[in-house]
């Protein structure tokens, strides 16, 4: 979602009242050079993505691309659409992704585990947080992809099979409430555990359990 964003919004543009941009379990947490890799591997400057975009164009030029550039610079580009994350606070295959590269392409680099790896999911959701259109639904757990997994209707921000009986929102009523009309001026970062702000956590102290205090609570907001 966050390399598409951008070139869907443009594509369908005067066409909607409204749109949201969800990006299901994948904030880009990766070694150092590994988007930068992957990127020229994959001749990525080519692509639509990238090339409908003269920001873009630019950046990837200059080695300065990243998907978290790529999202931020489309939150600015169209204030009038909700973006928004769904990750689990200790996604498994996350995690997996980031050490497999370690492993074999840059084994100078140590693996990450879950609280290095919360942390580095905070700094990137905190500079999003700072487009008021921007908010955010962090669980529990170490889950990866919801929306095509029947755990949509089980999750909670405790985790995959939490079914809303300690934490609310159910995460299939939090989506409903960021399409449903009725519902939309609810929308609201969720997040489940005791609140640190970022000198705390950033120093790796809280764990895996902790809400970042700049993040929640926050209402969505449209131009």
């Amino acid at each position: 979602m966050q390399v598409y964003a951008s070139m869907i919004l443009g594509r369908f543009a005067g066409r909607f009242g409204r749109a949201v941009a969800l990006a299901d379990s994948f904030v880009g947490v990766a070694p150092p050079n590994m988007q930068a890799g992957l990127i020229e591997s994959y001749n990525m400057c080519q692509t639509p993505m990238v090339r409908e975009s003269a920001t873009f164009s630019a950046m990837c030029a200059s080695g300065d691309l990243t998907i978290q550039e790529m999202f931020y610079d489309t939150m600015k580009a169209w204030p009038n659409v909700t973006f928004a994350n769904i990750n689990s606070k200790t996604d498994l295959i996350q995690i997996l992704f980031y050490d497999l590269w370690t492993d074999f392409e840059a084994p100078h680099y140590a693996n990450i585990e879950g609280i290095r790896y919360f942390v580095r999911v905070n700094d990137y959701l905190d500079r999003y947080n700072e487009s008021p259109n921007y908010i955010s639904y962090l669980l529990n757990g170490g889950h990866h992809v919801f929306l095509e997994d029947n755990v949509l209707y089980t999750a909670d921000p405790q985790g995959e099979m939490g079914r809303g009986l300690v934490a609310k929102p159910l995460l299939v009523d939090w989506i409903s409430g960021l399409v449903g009309e009725a519902t939309y001026a609810s929308a609201s970062s969720v997040c489940n555990g005791i609140r640190y702000d970022r000198t705390f956590w950033s120093k790796y102290l809280a764990g895996v359990l902790y809400c970042a205090a700049e993040q929640t609570p926050k209402f969505a907001s449209l131009s």
